[in-house]
């Protein structure tokens, strides 16, 4: 499985805190079947920059820690960037990383009140340039909660979704997992992803939340959304469509087997 959105890299911004939970955070990912992570630090966190030469940095000290501790996950430097008529020019200039420093897909952060303003106009300029956007948790956002639908009003249609899988497990409140079903089931293009701030309380397991979104439109459409489709993001290519089916039983099963091997 691969994780296009965790907050592993420790002390640049809200997510781990300490080396050792970075690496803890890592190994809970590995035993859970996640392969690959792009690390997704807030771009701007108070007055920190984390540019995309910083990422680089850490990015490729973590991943020397992470061999020598023998914790099997491939690192990417990616980051979570808000929305912003500057955009465009941060991504030329590559001060911006991209997911997976892929050079085209872009994580914009959501904020969880209102949509930002001159949204549609930022997304145009980033798709007139080449660029697109992944938008970040949008179940979270509280007009998007109000109306799924509204969404319309600020990004194209084809614009991906990742959706947060502690918002389908319920660990952000009903209204939030209402959303994210809806999303998830509304033929938007849609990815899940941990946003993992820590090793426990928003750890960054997928797995849990793959059963959510296998009963929600089947075992193949929720495997394509931690394989497939983030695995495009990656290449910088178009996001295949998952395959929709009806639920299926021995999904359980056939989901730990695939991690087990």
């Amino acid at each position: 499985m691969i994780d296009i959105h965790n907050h592993l890299l420790p002390g640049i911004d809200d997510g781990a805190k300490t080396l050792l939970e970075a690496v803890e955070m890592a190994r809970i990912a590995a035993s859970d079947g996640v392969k690959v992570i792009a690390v997704s630090p807030h771009y701007q966190y108070g007055e920190r920059t984390n540019t995309l030469d910083e990422v680089r940095r850490r990015v490729d000290q973590m991943r020397e820690l992470l061999e020598s501790e023998g914790v099997p996950i491939r690192l990417l430097p990616g980051a979570e960037v808000p929305v912003s008529m500057e955009l465009v020019d941060m991504i030329r200039n590559r001060t911006v990383p991209t997911i997976g420093d892929n050079g085209r897909w872009v994580l914009l952060e959501l904020p969880f009140g209102q949509m930002p303003p001159r949204m549609p106009e930022v997304v145009f300029r980033m798709k007139a340039a080449g660029y697109d956007p992944v938008l970040a948790h949008p179940e979270r956002n509280s007009v998007v909660q109000q109306d799924p639908n509204s969404l319309d009003e600020h990004v194209p249609e084809d614009t991906p979704l990742q959706i947060t899988t502690h918002s389908l497990t319920g660990q952000f409140g009903s209204a939030v997992k209402r959303c994210a079903l809806r999303l998830l089931t509304s033929g938007r293009p849609v990815l899940l992803a941990s946003d993992a701030h820590g090793a426990r309380e928003r750890g960054p397991a997928l797995s849990p939340a793959l059963l959510v979104a296998a009963r929600a439109a089947g075992q193949e459409f929720a495997r394509a959304l931690v394989e497939d489709v983030p695995a495009a993001l990656l290449r910088g290519e178009a996001l295949p469509a998952p395959p929709r089916e009806q639920r299926r039983r021995g999904f359980l099963s056939s989901l730990f087997s695939k991690v087990r091997g």
